[in-house]
């Protein structure tokens, strides 16, 4: 124990100190040189230190957890007072730290020598951190060659006046960033005169606090980082925090065998940890700063990182001199991986007979960590390897397991409600970089050239409406839109509106009761032109816990369904075969009488055309009861049929929603079955990537 703790505190005396409160013991020393002697640690005349800084770790350690608890709340949530409060407490905490431990430093460590460090790489206590496996599952080959050319020729990405940009990738948790960084650093060895290096904000011991701690002391922000990537290396903060950003880089180039004519790389992983749960950020700065280092060094300093988002290495850029960050933006594998990838042929197999299966490898879409890691889990793999269907249960467990395996319940408090109430409603426009910060964003490709759309990353949502669906009726609703789409399938026509009419009511949650255009809440360019601008309310049953959808048997008992759409709720028939309408929504006009307007929703989950004058007559035969109550009321259809043109008296008395407009619509739940199983070819050629996502061999 004391030689890892003589490893990292750097000299044999603080080695004894710290081992000393490990074990609960105060030691305290009078030390000569490098000796000690047992009758020193008796002497009662000097003070103990060691308990001092017991209590003031213990201070930096509360403040610390308390500062974290906040952060993880919701912001409107947060108590500033608590958090300004605990971050000088922290900070005092911290400074009285340092004071105890610069007090017992010998001299000799604030000005390391040349000799001491060619003396420490010579006995490898200081060398370079491992480094990881490659993995061999996938490549990016056209990232890759992006990645080769910037280092290979730093200088065609400069700008005009010779400044040099930096290149970063982004994305969001386990779509790759790391893997691309380590092939880069394998290719990086087929360069001449290049030499390249790798460090992590994630394994390579406390790097951030590392940076931070040496930025409390006032130095620079390539100085801390210098300090911080040292320490990776073996040595002590308190041996190199008299060296300065171009000390610990001759010191890195020792290492790294790298002389002063050779182009030195370093790729830096996981950079975006270093804002992790910090008031005031400093990854904009140091990128800043970084690309200045660059521009001294002219082409022999490369800087290639990774961070969560795209938006920071956007802010990274200097403004000033016309540079930029050259971000290399990742996206998920093909949607359709699980399905053209030899090694997933069992589960492809399996989703064809098996419509939760086929339902949970779409929400897995194409993110690397959820096939080659999640899938591979063995109480996951199981699943393929039955012939019976999975239950409810199962698939609800097997998704657990791929969470768990992908680390993403690490996420489980960023994940919060008010961003899934932004996500869905219709009237405020989702600032992403809350999402992407939590690193749940994954953008896939659409299937038409470079195209692609930015999903809140469907098994993640699924995995939080059901840990969710008993405190939060959003949460409910959502587990009941993905269980009605895991049911879809041939001669399942009946479940499409389970689906839709749970997603309304994720929707009308979302809204909060806001006044709201009708265009704006069904989106689709099939609305009559008397609906296009009225203004109404979706008001929630007012009851605290007052259900949302509320089923009847029949709409015959025309007073009860009037009652339960007064009170907000949506009514579902539980015969599922009534002439022209399946469920009912309530709005009432955003006016001083608030008169109530009812949408009576009709779906088809259908491939061959439907005559539409015949649904038209069941229809007005349907809602006949509610006009003669003085009623007002307009349809909503959803229509998966393969049509190519839409006449205008199919939707001018109301709304119609084709494949593609479905498609949009409902997208923000992922790519669902919905999307696939039916497919024409309008919403084929919009979206290729779906025909290939069918779980059965396209027609």
């Amino acid at each position: 124990m004391v030689r890892r703790i003589l490893r990292r505190h750097g000299t044999l005396r603080r080695a004894v100190l710290i081992w000393s409160l490990v074990c609960g013991v105060a030691l305290v020393a009078a030390w000569g040189g490098r000796a000690f002697s047992l009758a020193a640690l008796a002497r009662p005349d000097l003070p103990d230190w060691t308990a001092e800084f017991a209590e003031a770790k213990k201070d930096y350690d509360e403040a610390k957890q308390e500062l974290k608890a906040e952060f993880q709340k919701e912001p409107q949530q947060r108590d500033q007072q608590r958090i300004e409060f605990f971050t000088a407490n922290k900070q005092e905490a911290q400074k009285k730290i340092e004071l105890l431990l610069q007090k017992q430093s010998p001299p000799s460590e604030a000005k390391i020598t040349e000799d001491v460090i060619d003396q420490k790489i010579k006995d490898k206590e200081w060398r370079l951190p491992d480094k990881p496996d490659v993995s061999p599952l996938f490549n990016r080959e056209k990232e890759l060659e992006q990645v080769q050319n910037y280092i290979a020729n730093p200088f065609a990405f400069a700008n005009k006046d010779g400044l040099f940009n930096l290149l970063g990738t982004s994305g969001m948790k386990g779509i790759g960033k790391t893997q691309l960084l380590l092939n880069s650093l394998q290719a990086v060895e087929n360069l001449s005169n290049t030499k390249a290096v790798y460090f992590t904000f994630n394994r390579q011991g406390d790097l951030k606090d590392r940076v931070h701690e040496s930025f409390s002391k006032g130095n620079r922000y390539d100085t801390a980082f210098g300090h911080a990537l040292l320490t990776a290396c073996g040595a002590s903060l308190a041996a190199v925090e008299a060296c300065d950003f171009d000390k610990c880089l001759d010191v890195i180039r020792k290492l790294a065998c790298a002389d002063v004519a050779e182009r030195l790389v370093i790729f830096i992983d996981e950079l975006g940890l270093l804002d992790a749960y910090e008031k005031e950020p400093v990854v904009v700065p140091l990128l800043q700063s970084l690309m200045r280092c660059m521009d001294k060094r002219k082409g022999k300093l490369v800087f290639v990182f990774s961070h969560l988002l795209e938006e920071m290495l956007t802010r990274g850029a200097t403004q000033q001199s016309g540079r930029k960050i050259n971000g290399i933006s990742l996206v998920a594998l093909a949607v359709d991986f699980w399905k053209t990838n030899p090694a997933f042929r069992a589960w492809a197999t399996a989703a064809q007979r098996d419509a939760g299966i086929h339902q949970l490898l779409l929400s897995c879409a194409g993110h690397p960590r959820c096939l080659f890691e999640g899938l591979k889990v063995e109480a996951v793999q199981d699943l393929c390897n039955c012939d019976v269907p999975q239950t409810a249960i199962a698939l609800e467990r097997a998704r657990d397991q791929i969470i768990n395996e992908c680390k993403f319940d690490d996420m489980k408090f960023d994940l919060q409600e008010s961003m899934l109430m932004q996500w869905f409603s219709p009237l405020e426009q989702m600032n992403e970089t809350a999402l992407g910060r939590a690193g749940l964003l994954v953008r896939v490709k659409t299937g038409l050239g470079k195209e692609t759309a930015s999903f809140l990353h469907p098994l993640v949502l699924s995995w939080w409406a059901q840990k969710n669906k008993k405190s939060s009726r959003l949460a409910t609703h959502l587990c009941h839109a993905y269980e009605f789409d895991a049911e879809l399938a041939e001669g399942s026509e009946k479940r499409m509106e389970g689906l839709m009419f749970h997603y309304e009511a994720v929707l009308r949650i979302a809204l909060e009761g806001k006044p709201i255009e009708l265009s704006q809440f069904y989106v689709t360019d099939y609305i009559g032109d008397n609906f296009k601008k009225m203004l109404l309310v979706g008001a929630l049953p007012q009851a605290c816990r007052g259900r949302l959808v509320e089923f009847v048997k029949d709409f015959s008992n025309v007073k009860l369904v009037i009652d339960w759409l007064k009170k907000g709720a949506i009514v579902v028939s539980q015969k599922q075969s009534e002439e022209g309408v399946e469920y009912l929504t309530p709005w009432r006009l955003n006016d001083a009488e608030g008169e109530l307007v009812v949408a009576c929703v009709q779906c088809k989950f259908v491939k061959e055309k439907v005559s539409w004058s015949i649904v038209k007559k069941h229809m007005h035969s349907a809602v006949e009861p509610l006009k003669q109550k003085k009623i007002e009321v307009f349809p909503v259809i959803y229509a998966t049929p393969d049509q190519g043109t839409i006449q205008e008296s199919t939707y001018k008395d109301g709304v119609y929603f084709n494949e593609v407009s479905i498609f949009k619509f409902t997208s923000k739940l992922g790519i669902l079955r919905l999307h696939t199983e039916k497919l024409g070819k309008s919403l084929q050629k919009e979206v290729p990537v779906l025909n290939r996502s069918r779980s059965e061999v396209a027609d």
